[in-house]
């Protein structure tokens, strides 16, 4: 018998004309969000020669997500944060598993679709509010160009 739990996906549709090109101008995505504090996997499906693999990173981050019995909470939710993944920072994995052989996801990517995965085998209830995806240029003194 084999029992699986605390799983949750949700991925967008494959975009149109092929897929969102970079054309080489951002070195990464910034991802703002709220999190219960448990780790969701950031999928991208990008162009590739291999099928059905895809390129993953990891939002680790401390709860934002505040008690919502707390007053001021009911009304805000919590707070969200920006949280920076790197193109070259994400791992190639294939059916789950994570490949032997990897591949560098630089700026010259196609993103064909986007996913958040919530993959740590614990049962019960999850928060995971997704407020923007945008890519980035990002170096050690932070966004560059920090105009949308």
């Amino acid at each position: 018998n084999v029992q699986r739990s605390g799983f949750c996906a949700i991925r967008s549709s494959e975009f149109p004309f092929g897929g969102a090109d970079l054309g080489g101008r951002y070195n990464a995505l910034e991802i703002t969000c709220r999190s219960d504090g448990r780790p969701y996997s950031v999928n991208l499906k990008c162009e590739s020669f291999i099928q059905g693999d895809l390129f993953q990173c990891f939002i680790d981050i401390p709860p934002t997500i505040i008690d919502p019995l707390n007053e001021q909470d009911k009304l805000t939710g919590g707070r969200f944060d920006q949280v920076i993944l790197l193109f070259n920072h994400f791992i190639v994995t294939s059916g789950g598993r994570v490949r032997s052989t990897q591949r560098v996801l630089d700026n010259r990517v196609k993103i064909q679709s986007i996913g958040f995965t919530l993959m740590d085998g614990i049962n019960g209830n999850f928060q995971f509010d997704l407020a923007r995806i945008r890519a980035v240029n990002y170096d050690e003194t932070g966004v560059i160009g920090d105009v949308d």
